[in-house]
């Protein structure tokens, strides 16, 4: 990685004597800012570009650390194999027509550049890469265009599987005054990944921020362990993933051949990891620049600084929406603030200071003086910072900034102005919806490093195998081996024992088909509530047994009916589990009942996690209200509930074999919680704690 990022001595195989050729523009970047040694290889020239060529590698004389391999595909392994036989120890392979392709040649072409890798020690940065670049060292390793915007050096380090939007996010960093210090574009990830990339820029003292593009997981495991060592350098990641629609997954995986991931999973696991996850390119970038300032938002209480009403109250529903609070200025901030303001603006929150601040520059650094040191903010906010402002305010903001522990955030729509503020310490954000979110970001950036920090253990390993599903009288006894509360029940295969067993779990009962083939019963109309009596539990019995055989494919398990205990009307909530084939398994919750599905709010962690975590899980349902509510869970319901979804979470690791989880409704009634009905899917590889896969057994379960 050393040889990548500061080589002493550079090779471009396939150097061009026109700089705006691919092998041209990389040795061009390198003539004009390398400081090391630049060697041209190219077999039709003596010299390149007025520097001496030579045919091969081995005709340098002396050692290459770093060889830009620009040559058609098929040429490509050969020239590697050239370089690893003479010593060379990293190369950027830009060439394209690999697996990214989804052609069978450039899938072997690629194949065999892997083999390469693996067999030398050289270590390869693409297929399919744009290159690198270190500002800090002028290592331009790139045939991208690097004009027309100022490259600043500075702490944020960039990571992007996508070379044309890596460059985007590097250009939009650098125009708005954010300093960069590493650029490196994976492309395919043959050998390096973007989780390896990323853990070695961690680990660099000029480095406080790293900032990441995924459209696929080759290396989850990388990316875990990044976001650990990450959280414990106290440095912040951020990651924009692309692939989320089915649309975007299908382009992820032909562009470069990487693992898709769904996107709960995935923002499960940074979670876990520590790494924040954003949505847009905006975010990205503003996330970037809020952490790359270094003022941490110690809480959630902000205020709105304006000059224009409107922008105010748009910035102050964001910031709502994002999690702030937005506390009005007590009695004697008011009366101060008042004083300094005309009497026509509002000293509230927003603080409307008005135009007139245009005739009386020097309000503002007596309006900050009060609001700052008055200890009822966390985060102070500006909108409408603009060319139109007096030099004398935007001034006074900088220099306020530099003497308060709170942070400054501004909004402005023109990029000179965001370019300034940021240089001098005050992020300047175009958007007024990403400044609220990047704003969020950094405040909850304690807690996501503590949880990295908490997590002692990584995903669960998961038993190979067939996956088959189990009926749900199968589910319960696996619930109940490890503690979780299910409902008293048994699995009748004739009339007298459905009858028996109702007599001893208690009238009234309900009664469901049972099969491992059945999922959704209530689909079938095969769930039968509040029977009341033998006679109507027989006759019932009798409908559904047939419904049951009726609906049974060839080689499924044998039809039965459930009898259950009816649980009292209660809160209907939801929590489940699947095993995410890239990171592992996933515990969701939400709302639960026939519109679980419908309704589609859930909320993911990446098991395990301990308790503290899962009440983490049940303050998002429903916006916080699962909570807050007087309608919502009370503080043993929510103990109790929190309690099971912890103990599905540590199901993954105790049942290896155990696919998919899904416990709905989870009713909570009468002090009680309990699982009505739950489904599982397990592989015949893994032995769960219910032994074999027969229906169900009669006796009496749960409680």
């Amino acid at each position: 990685m050393d040889a990548l990022l500061e080589p002493r001595s550079v090779a471009v195989i396939g150097a061009s004597e026109d700089p705006e050729r691919i092998g041209g523009r990389v040795l061009d970047h390198l003539r004009r800012h390398f400081t090391g040694t630049v060697h041209p290889v190219n077999p039709s020239r003596d010299t390149v570009q007025g520097l001496a060529a030579t045919a091969t590698v081995g005709a340098i004389d002396g050692p290459v650390d770093l060889a830009v391999i620009a040559l058609a595909s098929v040429a490509v392994p050969d020239a590697a194999r050239h370089c690893a036989d003479h010593g060379v120890r990293a190369a950027i392979v830009i060439s394209s027509g690999f697996a990214e392709s989804g052609d069978p040649a450039g899938v072997a072409l690629q194949d065999e550049l892997g083999e390469i890798a693996r067999t030398s020690g050289m270590r390869i940065l693409g297929p399919n890469s744009m290159g690198s670049v270190n500002l800090t060292g002028g290592v331009h390793a790139t045939f991208a265009k690097l004009r027309g915007f100022p490259l600043d050096p500075g702490g944020v380090a960039i990571v992007s599987q996508s070379g044309a939007f890596g460059l985007r996010v590097f250009e939009g960093a650098l125009t708005e005054g954010v300093g960069v210090s590493q650029l490196v574009l994976t492309g395919n990830e043959v050998d390096l990944t973007l989780g390896e990339v990323a853990a070695h820029l961690v680990e660099r003292d000029e480095v406080t921020v790293v900032a990441l593009f995924a459209e696929g997981v080759r290396d989850p495991g990388s990316l875990l362990r990044l976001g650990r060592r990450a959280a414990e350098l106290g440095k912040p990641v951020v990651v924009l993933k692309a692939g989320v629609s089915a649309a975007g997954s299908r382009a992820a995986l032909s562009h470069t051949g990487s693992l898709v991931v769904g996107t709960r999973a995935f923002d499960a696991a940074m979670e876990a990891a520590g790494i924040h996850t954003v949505t847009t390119l905006r975010d990205l970038i503003a996330h970037v620049k809020v952490f790359a300032a270094g003022r941490p938002v110690r809480g959630r209480r902000a205020c709105v600084l304006t000059a224009s009403g409107g922008s105010g109250i748009l910035l102050a529903d964001h910031l709502a929406a994002a999690g702030f609070a937005l506390p009005p200025t007590s009695d004697g901030l008011r009366a101060r603030v008042e004083a300094v303001i005309p009497s026509f603006g509002a000293a509230t929150n927003p603080v409307d200071y008005t135009g007139q601040i245009v005739n009386d520059p020097g309000a503002m650094p007596r309006l900050l003086a009060e609001v700052t040191t008055s200890g009822e903010y966390d985060v102070v906010c500006f909108t409408g910072i603009t060319r139109a402002v007096p030099r004398a305010v935007l001034d006074a903001i900088l220099a306020a900034s530099a003497t308060t522990d709170v942070p400054f955030l501004a909004w402005t729509p023109q990029p000179e102005i965001a370019y300034e503020t940021t240089r001098a310490g005050v992020p300047g954000l175009l958007d007024l919806q990403a400044l609220a979110q990047a704003a969020s970001g950094v405040a909850d950036a304690p807690a996501r490093r503590a949880l990295a920090l908490r997590r002692t253990t990584g995903p669960a390993p998961a038993a190979g195998g067939e996956p088959r599903p189990l009926t749900e009288a199968r589910t319960k006894q696996l619930l109940a081996a490890h503690g979780i509360p299910v409902t008293r029940e048994g699995v009748a295969t004739d009339r007298d024992q459905a009858i028996a067993l109702a007599g001893e779990i208690g009238y009234p009962v309900a009664l469901k088909i049972s099969g491992d083939w059945l999922a959704h019963k209530s689909d079938l109309g095969g769930v039968r509530l509040g029977l009341a009596d033998a006679d109507t539990v027989g006759a019932v019995f009798d409908e559904l047994l047939a419904l049951a055989a009726g609906t049974r494919p060839d080689g499924a398990g044998p039809a039965g009916v459930l009898v259950q205990e009816m649980v009292p009307p209660g809160l209907e909530l939801m929590c489940g589990l699947v095993r995410d084939p890239v990171f592992g398994p996933v515990v969701t919750v939400g709302a639960g009942g026939v519109l679980a599905e419908v309704v589609g709010e859930q909320h993911a962690a990446l098991a395990p996690f301990d308790l503290d975590h899962a009440r983490t899980l049940l303050a998002r349902v429903w916006g916080g209200r699962l909570l807050d509510h007087p309608r919502g869970l009370d503080e043993p319901a929510a103990a109790a509930f929190a309690a099971l979804v912890r103990d599905v979470a540590a199901l993954a690791a105790a049942e290896p074999g155990l696919v998919e989880l899904d416990l709905n409704p989870v009713v909570v009634t009468g002090g009680r919680v309990v699982a009505v009905d739950a489904f599982a899917v397990v592989t015949s590889g893994g032995a769960t704690s219910t032994g074999a896969t027969s229906t169900g057994a009669t006796e009496v379960a749960g409680g």
